[in-house]
Parts: structure tokens; C-alpha cells; sequence
């Protein structure tokens, strides 16, 4: 019976552990992350900076030249491995013309091209909750990954895109 007590509470801490060492911490989430890659090319993937204060801001893919939407921006917070953001704001386009994608450059026959970009407010105040785990690459690169998908942190300074080792 104390063996069995005894492996109990060495499995009950090894648990305790290893959650601990699993939670997110908020200075580790501080930088520039890229979705897929630490490549960077004439634009970025999908990316988000976090910054110190609590504030983050979200680009979509900036090589998909047919999303009205461009970015989300507001706050968020790190509670165990859960990453809440709470949106503010979405950059949007509105007007524009469905022009020929360019040979060569372009992935779609068919692009958004023009408009102007404006900041439109985010009425719901439910968070987004992401399940969140800081990773490493083989490379050795810090990478997180977010739901599905693997960022790449480019750099500890949220304002800076360019991979800095």
C-alpha cells in the first residue's frame, strides 16, 4: 500500500512538473512570430507581434492579394497554456477592383487590387482562446505553436521582422 501511495505522488508530481515547465511565459511570447518559416521574402506569412505591455497585432498572409481583411490588433493574456486575444480593431479594405493576378508572382488569376485600408472597431468583447505550446525547431529556432499551426519567433523586438539568431 505505501508503494502504491509512494508512486502515486512521484507520478502526481512528475505531472505537476511538467505542466509547470509547459506554461507559456509572457517574456518568452514578447517578439515578431512568422507562420510556416523563419524565411522572409518581398512579404510576410501570417504573423503577430506581442509586445510587453499586453498588446498584440495580428497580419494575414501578405501574399494573398484577395482578403479584405489585413490584421486584427487589440490585447492579450497568457493563463497556463491557453492564449486569450481580446480584438479591438481589424485593418479591412474597402472599395478596390478584381484585377489579373500577375505571372509569376502571384499564386491567383484573380486579385484585389487598390482600396483604401481602414480600421474597423470589433464590437465583441469574447476573447479568442488558443491553445498555445513554445516549441523549438530542429534547427533550434523558437518556434510556438498556435491551434494548428508553427510560428517562428524573427525576433525578441515586436517591431523588427527581419530573423535575428
Amino acid at each position: 500500500m505505501k508503494r502504491l501511495l509512494l508512486c502515486f505522488l512521484s507520478f502526481s508530481f512528475l505531472t505537476f512538473i511538467s505542466d509547470v515547465r509547459a506554461q507559456v511565459k509572457k517574456s518568452n511570447l514578447v517578439g515578431f512570430w512568422q507562420v510556416n518559416t523563419v524565411r522572409t521574402g518581398s512579404a510576410l506569412q501570417a504573423c503577430y507581434q506581442f509586445f510587453a505591455n499586453g498588446e498584440f497585432v495580428y497580419s494575414f498572409d501578405e501574399y494573398d492579394n484577395r482578403s479584405r481583411i489585413r490584421g486584427a490588433s487589440g490585447k492579450y493574456t497568457l493563463e497556463g497554456k491557453t492564449l486569450r486575444l481580446y480584438i479591438k480593431y481589424r485593418k479591412e479594405i474597402v472599395g478596390g477592383e478584381l484585377v489579373q493576378g500577375g505571372m509569376g508572382f502571384q499564386s491567383e488569376e484573380i486579385v484585389l487590387e487598390g482600396g483604401k485600408l481602414i480600421k474597423v472597431p470589433q464590437t465583441s468583447k469574447v476573447p479568442i482562446e488558443i491553445d498555445i505550446e513554445i516549441c523549438q525547431s530542429k534547427e533550434g529556432f523558437s518556434c510556438m505553436k498556435l491551434q494548428n499551426n508553427i510560428y517562428y519567433k524573427l525576433s525578441s523586438n515586436p517591431k523588427e521582422t527581419v530573423f535575428k539568431p
